[in-house]
């Protein structure tokens, strides 16, 4: 599950329209519901601000962040230093 930190560090990340890019990326790359449609924005939100846990979505989000152009390509050091940061408070550690 994201947890608020990661939410936070996803965000600095990603930039505006974080979910709009993130639907994209698991469209892209087929990771769909049951059904075989693509997830919505609505249950890729509740995913992202962590009132789901939903581990290939998640799973998602964090391969669409590590291979995200952008903004931060320039300054890696930057973006190495914000996924660290995020996944500090990966969900393996948190209690059960």
């Amino acid at each position: 599950m994201i947890t608020s930190p990661q939410r936070k560090s996803l965000v600095a990340i990603i930039g505006s329209k974080h979910l709009s890019k993130i639907q994209a990326h698991l469209k892209a790359t087929g990771v769909i519901n049951k059904n075989g449609n693509p997830y919505t924005d609505h249950y890729i939100s509740r995913v992202f601000n962590g009132k789901v846990a939903v581990q290939h979505i998640e799973d998602g989000i964090w391969d669409f962040v590590r291979a995200m152009p952008g903004k931060l390509k320039e300054d890696q050091a930057e973006k190495d230093r914000l996924i660290s940061a995020a996944l500090e408070f990966s969900t393996d550690q948190l209690p059960q």
